[in-house]
């Protein structure tokens, strides 16, 4: 872990911060729980801006929980993402999401500049395995991710 992020979280008060980037087809969706942040994840061509409620694709919804794998099961990791069209959610959900990479960092703002402390801790890099589409007060896409 880097030392600066490490020195962060040694803080009596810190901004925790979550970063998710899905490798889509047609272009990488990265994504915060709120606010933006400008993170160079090396996978792009440079910095990125992750936002909490992209234009397109919506917000995630909560932050996830790594499952252990059990048995014959891989590591498994699920997204709450509430789109905020039927497009976006099919688009999310088109079959040829599957398999799709997905990187999952946590890291700590510094809360005078907005910028990143250090570098983000990588916590989950894997892969889609299948959407979960609920309809209640708000449609809600669930992404299982498996290592």
């Amino acid at each position: 872990m880097d030392a600066a992020l490490v020195a962060a979280y040694q803080q009596p008060s810190f901004v925790k911060c979550t970063l998710v980037r899905f490798d889509m087809a047609g272009g990488a969706i990265c994504l915060t729980e709120g606010g933006f942040v400008v993170f160079d994840s090396g996978e792009g061509e440079g910095p990125e801006i992750y936002l909490g409620n992209h234009p397109i694709y919506g917000s995630l919804k909560g932050l996830p929980s790594i499952k252990d794998g059990t048995e014959a099961q891989t590591t498994r990791l699920d997204f709450g993402i509430l789109p905020p069209s039927d497009i976006a959610a099919s688009a999310l959900a088109a079959p040829s999401t599957q398999g799709t990479r997905v990187q999952w960092w946590e890291g700590a703002i510094d809360p005078e500049s907005g910028s990143l402390i250090g570098v983000p801790d990588l916590k989950f890099d894997g892969e889609i395995d299948k959407p979960r589409f609920q309809v209640g007060d708000s449609w809600e896409l669930t992404l299982e991710c498996g290592t």
